[in-house]
């Protein structure tokens, strides 16, 4: 299992991708219990039943925008979308705050693949 998370836009216009795997160890700055965290709540049955709503096509660049890629160990993906100020579904909103615990203070390269 994979959890891939790719945050974009705010007034810098970043972009960063992190992906922990359930095959590989959580890297330095990251904790094992931060990637079992990610982990546990994209297999969750609450997250794997949710929907949710595409984020609006005239929403402010401002923002961040998230996009959450879930490939489970069966080949099945998940794909969901958010951004800040938007109503977000409790898992996605949780999963979300897990990976920013595991990235908190220490950047992108804290997580296990980062892409700009």
């Amino acid at each position: 299992m994979a959890v891939e998370l790719v945050k974009s836009g705010g007034v810098a216009g970043i972009m960063e991708t992190w992906e922990v795997s359930a095959q590989a160890s959580p890297p330095s700055g990251m904790s094992p219990a931060d990637a079992r965290k990610v982990l546990a709540i994209a297999s969750s049955d609450e997250f794997r039943s949710m929907t949710s709503e595409a984020v609006p096509s005239d929403y402010c660049c401002d923002q961040f925008h998230y996009e959450v890629t879930v490939t489970y160990a069966d080949g099945s993906t998940a794909h969901h979308e958010t951004a800040d100020g938007l109503d977000q579904p409790a898992p996605l909103r949780a999963l979300i705050s897990a990976f920013g615990r595991a990235s908190a203070g220490r950047g992108c390269r804290a997580l296990v693949r980062c892409v700009r």
